[in-house]
């Protein structure tokens, strides 16, 4: 396991700094962002991808189904001393805010959705008629697209692309101790 996977306020600030490098600057090519626009970010974890948002003065809401990675989101605000309210539970289960989001992130959550489909059709209903969505997610053939990185081998977690290997031996680095 790498340290940002066990310092949970390192991998904060390491989403906060690739939000504020790469996301606002892509979303702000199509969408005005300022202060009072609402964003919501579905699995947000420690909301990180958020703090450029509500450093902009932006409302932000942030839901995911770990309360305890929304205890930390909170947390890890209130040490920032920005503004967000963070909602421990299933999207399916979030009917607040239909129609009035300006933007929606979902970043990395798509792998964990079984259900894609009716999940982007879900969505959709909180985006305001000029919403935009943002979706980023990690490809299969990407270097850590099957999440080794969280092993608890150190070798392992180090180790790229071996989520292509044959499952039978990718499973056997994952749980081998």
């Amino acid at each position: 396991m790498q340290a940002r996977h066990q310092d949970r306020q390192l991998y904060f600030r390491e989403l906060a700094r690739t939000s504020e490098r790469y996301f606002l600057p892509y979303i702000m090519q199509v969408k005005a962002i300022h202060a009072g626009i609402k964003v919501l970010e579905i699995g947000c974890g420690e909301g990180g991808n958020l703090v450029p948002f509500a450093r902009l003065g932006c409302e932000v809401t942030g839901i995911d189904i770990a309360t305890s990675r929304i205890r930390q989101a909170r947390q890890f605000f209130q040490l920032e001393k920005l503004e967000g309210e963070f909602i421990a539970m299933d999207v399916f289960q979030f009917e607040r805010g239909v129609g009035e989001y300006d933007i929606v992130l979902v970043h990395d959550v798509m792998e964990h959705i079984l259900e894609k489909q009716s999940f982007l059709c879900y969505i959709r209903k909180y985006l305001k008629a000029d919403g935009i969505l943002f979706m980023g997610f990690l490809a299969w053939q990407m270097p850590f697209g099957g999440h080794q990185q969280i092993a608890r081998n150190p070798f392992v977690s180090h180790l790229p692309f071996i989520h292509l290997l044959p499952k039978v031996f990718y499973r056997a680095l994952l749980y081998n101790r």
